[in-house]
């Protein structure tokens, strides 16, 4: 994305990630192993760096729903670049316990972090009106415009 930033008419320094459950899961990967000092080469021995290995895998801010690490999952913080992180998770989702686990230690390493919680919502549900074209779960619906306020913040302080 960074690499072609100005081919997608965005910022280079406007990259997020979203992930969804699992895709949570995956983009704090992604800040784990690809992010900060972290080369390909770190991972992959063998791998040969190109040119696109000189741009920058940082992200500038990450939006996390449902699915932050579980509880008792270790994070190494060494030589990354940790973005503000947005989480968003239903009230009737066993993943609550997993953001109740990860927020303090996000906290306790100075990220910066906006949590929103969603009454009468359980896992899963973000995209459900896609799948059926009902609104199921109208509360929930609000972590669109929420989201869009916390990278508007985000992107107007970098």
């Amino acid at each position: 994305m960074r690499a072609h930033a100005g081919e997608y008419r965005i910022r280079e320094d406007n990259i997020a990630f979203a992930g969804f459950s699992n895709g949570g899961l995956t983009g704090e990967a992604l800040i784990e192993y690809h992010s900060g000092t972290h080369r390909m080469t770190d991972l992959y021995p063998d791998y040969e760096p190109d040119e696109l290995d000189q741009v920058s895998a940082d992200l500038n801010a990450f939006l996390c729903i449902y699915g932050p690490r579980f509880v008792g999952d270790s994070f190494s913080y060494e030589g990354v670049h940790y973005p503000p992180v947005f989480f968003a998770v239903g009230r009737e989702d066993k993943a609550l316990d997993n953001l109740n686990y990860v927020y303090p230690d996000l906290i306790a390493h100075g990220i910066p972090v906006e949590v929103h919680t969603f009454a009468a919502t359980p896992h899963g549900k973000a995209g459900a009106k896609l799948l059926d074209g009902k609104v199921n779960y109208p509360g929930f619906e609000m972590w669109l415009p929420l989201a869009d306020l916390f990278m508007q913040d985000i992107y107007r302080k970098q």
